[in-house]
């Protein structure tokens, strides 16, 4: 239910700032918008070996496990996954799987010529996942900053899209 606080922070916080933390889904806190949107990014431009779709799968399988999905949480079933403490040694590396996908994703936009409609299919499923969380929590205490931080987040998407575009068009240069 709060997998959108990995792009959207204080989506579910009552109040705009408060000493007493309140989980909101995940253990790490949030990734930010355009990490994950240079990652979604990455997926589009195959790098050496594929390494860009094992980044993908493992962030995956590690916010999968997370987030108890029925197929993923069965490989904690496994002999030696049974050992592991997952909640303590893996929020630092789903972290460095996005930090991986977005870098590969900067490459995909400075190699690739037509990231613009790329970016907007990320974009365009983002809006559409806060416009359903807004309309689904619209009677919530925290209905207010969830809009306000849901207009922020829009605000960068556009930036990021028109700054796409502008490289696409040739006025930005790759430089």
């Amino acid at each position: 239910n709060r997998i959108i606080t990995l792009a959207i922070p204080h989506f579910f916080q009552r109040e705009p700032l408060r000493y007493d933390f309140t989980f909101a889904g995940w253990w790490g806190g949030y990734m930010g918008m355009l990490p994950l949107a240079l990652a979604f990014l990455s997926l589009f431009n195959k790098q050496k070996r594929g390494l860009n779709y094992f980044f993908a799968v493992m962030a995956f399988i590690i916010i999968g496990k997370a987030y108890s999905l029925p197929l993923v949480n069965w490989i904690g079933y496994l002999p030696i996954f049974r050992l592991c403490r997952f909640y303590i040694h893996t929020p630092h590396l789903f972290a460095l799987t996005i930090a991986i996908l977005a870098g590969m994703g900067i490459r995909a936009i400075l190699v690739n010529k037509r990231t613009f409609k790329k970016g907007m299919v990320f974009a365009l499923l983002l809006a559409a996942v806060m416009g359903i969380y807004l309309f689904c929590f619209r009677e919530a205490d925290h209905f207010l900053l969830s809009l306000r931080s849901s207009l922020l987040t829009l605000g960068i998407i556009i930036v990021f899209q028109f700054i796409l575009f502008l490289k696409d068009k040739k006025i930005f240069k790759t430089r």
